[in-house]
């Protein structure tokens, strides 16, 4: 991909990253419920390529533009961006404001199936040695 071509693609994230930041796209996501959010991010991809490039989803080229705008960090592994940006977010509202060395606390469960079924929270483990943390989506 050409410098030009990197410099709009790397504009195109960043815009993707305000939406999924704003107020707006978390009142999308709500509405949309559990499955639903990331085809709010898909329709959010092709308007900002749309915005950006002036081909629409309909078109290969805009297709194209959309496969690299999600792809990026895969075609740009050194780019400083891609160490701070988070690639795929939801709730990114919930932690805005934190100190940096803080979290919200939740529930954890062990995955062990010998463990206890019962769940501890995050800052009942957290400083007390190293701690891995597994999470996941149910879509």
């Amino acid at each position: 991909m050409s410098a030009a071509n990197r410099a709009v693609l790397l504009h195109c994230v960043n815009l993707e990253r305000e939406f999924r930041l704003s107020g707006r796209a978390q009142e999308l996501f709500g509405q949309a419920g559990l499955d639903g959010w990331m085809d709010v991010c898909a329709d959010e991809q092709c308007a900002i390529v749309q915005r950006v490039t002036s081909y629409t989803r309909q078109s290969s080229e805009g297709r194209l533009w959309v496969q690299a705008l999600r792809s990026a960090h895969l075609l740009y592994p050194n780019e400083p961006l891609f160490k701070t940006l988070p690639v795929q977010v939801k709730h990114n509202r919930r932690t805005e404001g934190l100190p940096e060395g803080f979290f919200l606390d939740v529930p954890l469960v062990d995955l062990n199936p010998a463990a206890p079924r019962t769940a501890t929270s995050l800052a009942a483990v957290v400083g007390h040695g190293p701690v891995v943390v597994v999470a996941g989506s149910v879509t």
